[in-house]
Order: structure tokens, then C-alpha cells, then sequence
């Protein structure tokens, strides 16, 4: 998977993403990494704004989702369709998202269920880091909806 690629995609189809100034850290087909600046995301308490931060880890689950699908060559459209997001240590810097690793069978059911009922619904978790420290945690249920 290439990053430019990635960021393409994003700024172009999630606009949010551009204003919020992210950046493809890494990407594979198992592991995404999304960095912002504090800049373009700072509160008013010279901090990351939480929706910033739930924003960043959103886009990092929906991309590693998006991004595998596309690999398998699936027509899917992919929308959050519940999160939760803790908050653990200010952030007063740049900030980076990555998902946690899915098993293969857990890919596997949600590949599957996708091809058989045309929708399919798969967890992903995210650790927002900063400074090497877990700041926030984000569990996010995504939908994929099959377009053909």
C-alpha cells in the first residue's frame, strides 16, 4: 500500500482529513498509522481538541477497513456505525493513531458475511500515542455495505 496514495484518497474524499494536516505514518494491510500536528488541532487549553483526536482514530480505523477491502477487490461502502473513545492524558503535541492488529478469521467472517449477505460489520481499536504514552483509546464498529 502506498502512503501518498492514502493521503490522496483522504484529502480528496474526507476533506476533514486535509484541514486537520494527516499524515500516512505506515500502512500495510494489517496496520495503519495516521500522525496530525497540534497546530491545525489545538483547543483553547493549548491542547489537542478531542474531536481532533476521536476524529484521527476514526479515519485510521475506516482506512484500515477501506483499504483491506480494496485489496480483496470488494465493492464495499464502509461507514462508522458506533464508537467510543477515552480520553487518558492531555495531548500538547503531535499525535499519532494506529489500529490494533485483526486476526485472519476475524477478516475471514467479515469477508464472508460481506459476500453472502451484501453487509457486514467488523471492530477495529486504535491507541492514540503521544510523546510514547497512550493518550486515548478509540473501539469503533464499522459497516461495510457491498455496491454491487
Amino acid at each position: 500500500m502506498i502512503k501518498e496514495e492514502i493521503e490522496h484518497y483522504l484529502y480528496t474524499h474526507i476533506p476533514l482529513s486535509a484541514a486537520m494536516r494527516v499524515r500516512v505514518e505506515d500502512a500495510t494491510w494489517e496496520h495503519i498509522a495516521l500522525t496530525a500536528p497540534l497546530e491545525p488541532n489545538i483547543n483553547h487549553r493549548q491542547s489537542a481538541f478531542g474531536g481532533s483526536v476521536s476524529s484521527l482514530a476514526m479515519l485510521t480505523a475506516w482506512t484500515l477497513v477501506y483499504f483491506r477491502l480494496r485489496k480483496l477487490n470488494r465493492m464495499a461502502r464502509v461507514v462508522i456505525h458506533k464508537n467510543e473513545m477515552q480520553f487518558n492524558k492531555p495531548i500538547t503535541g503531535p499525535f499519532i493513531a494506529e489500529t490494533h492488529a485483526l486476526d485472519e478469521p476475524t477478516w475471514e467472517l467479515f469477508d464472508k458475511t460481506l459476500q453472502r449477505h451484501g453487509i457486514a460489520r467488523i471492530d477495529v481499536r486504535v491507541r492514540i500515542m503521544f510523546a510514547g504514552i497512550e493518550a486515548a483509546r478509540f473501539t469503533g464498529s464499522f459497516v461495510a455495505l457491498s455496491t454491487l
